[in-house]
């Protein structure tokens, strides 16, 4: 048994963990753990006894003499081990041994409860588990300071390949760098490329066809959105990628760079055919052809029987919204740079200023 399932085997019982449930956890025979029980108690007998008194205060003492150092780390590394003290005080010239160290620090530590770990094994390859607080932070970390990340991270490599790998373990009782090879063809291989954590937000296509992040314009497919779709966007370091209803990718941009705004980025194919596209020719922007004066028909125009002629027909009339959206597709196709609601606003002058003029009129007549 070694000095730390011996510490582990005294903590639990102090906690009020039954010998049947120590010996489950750590794997070892409950005849074990009495044992260690039981020498602990001896221990603690002969220590308090009149015959090995005078023994027990001197160590005692010297242990007292320490106490202050060990009281620091403890403060400072609540969770620091038995073992990893003793490595601090050894260090600064400590002559004593383990066990009598271990009670004396089991004796002045904070007692906090902590629930029980239930345990359970599965087949080598099926599932990893590792208790970095365990065998990382107690063993290696608590108690020392590094001078960089760099210099934590050399430690750490050092301590893996020299300490934790190559020892045996206390529950498998099993190197686990052997472990590791036992396991290794078993083992699936990790991802060709890594994992992608990028966040994923919703943007609204505008009237245009784009949608803007960070205060730039990227273009949507014509045939696969429509204007007021919210579609969703994940951006990369270096690309934006852009949603549609299935949630497959149907539009991707190269980003522009942090400190750039108010930019576009659009692919022509992302725009209508051009012969499909609308012309400033269309009905929508030709003002109505003014009502011309008719002429006085001479007497032989009356006595013709021909027919009269047949005026056109008029225009379909449109409403204001047919009408605006109408002009703004017609801007759009000549890429003229103007929103939907810089052209209500147009629309919005445009009334004022007519309905001013034609009170002027009024006033004058």
């Amino acid at each position: 048994m070694t000095p730390e399932q011996r510490h582990e085997i005294i903590l639990r019982s102090q906690q009020g963990q039954s010998i049947r449930a120590i010996a489950r956890d750590l794997q070892m025979s409950q005849r074990t753990v009495s044992k260690a029980l039981r020498e602990q108690a001896r221990t603690r007998s002969s220590e308090n006894s009149a015959d090995t008194l005078v023994s027990a205060n001197a160590r005692r003492s010297k242990l007292e003499a320490w106490e202050g150092r060990i009281r620091s780390l403890l403060e400072r590394y609540p969770k620091i081990t038995s073992k990893r003290i003793l490595e601090e005080l050894q260090a600064a010239g400590y002559q004593g041994g383990y066990s009598h160290l271990s009670a004396y620090i089991a004796h002045i530590r904070p007692c906090k409860g902590k629930p029980f770990t239930e345990r359970f094994e599965t087949d080598p390859g099926v599932q990893a588990q590792v208790d970095y607080s365990e065998y990382i932070v107690d063993f290696a970390l608590e108690g020392r300071e590094f001078r960089s990340i760099e210099h934590l991270n050399e430690f750490t490599k050092w301590w893996l390949a020299e300490i934790a790998d190559v020892r045996i373990h206390a529950t498998t009782r099993a190197r686990p760098i052997d472990r590791h090879a036992e396991e290794l063809s078993r083992l699936v291989p990790l991802p060709a490329s890594p994992y992608a954590a990028y966040e994923v937000l919703y943007r609204i296509v505008t009237a245009e066809g784009f949608i803007s992040w960070e205060g730039n314009l990227y273009s949507v497919p014509w045939n696969r959105t429509q204007p007021g779709e919210s579609v969703a966007v994940k951006a990369t370091d270096s690309e934006l990628m852009i949603y549609g209803r299935e949630l497959t990718v149907i539009a991707r941009h190269g980003l522009f760079l942090k400190s750039v705004r108010g930019q576009q980025r659009m692919h022509e194919d992302h725009r209508p055919p051009r012969e499909t596209r609308p012309t400033t020719s269309h009905s929508c922007l030709q003002r109505p052809a003014m009502k011309q004066p008719q002429r006085k028909k001479s007497n032989s125009q009356q006595t013709t029987n021909s027919p009269p002629e047949q005026a056109p027909a008029p225009a379909p009339s449109l409403t204001p919204e047919q009408l605006r959206d109408r002009i703004l597709t017609a801007l759009t196709s000549l890429r003229v740079p103007i929103s939907a609601a810089q052209l209500e606003d147009a629309i919005r002058v445009a009334d004022s200023n007519r309905t001013a003029g034609n009170r002027r009129v009024g006033i004058a007549s």
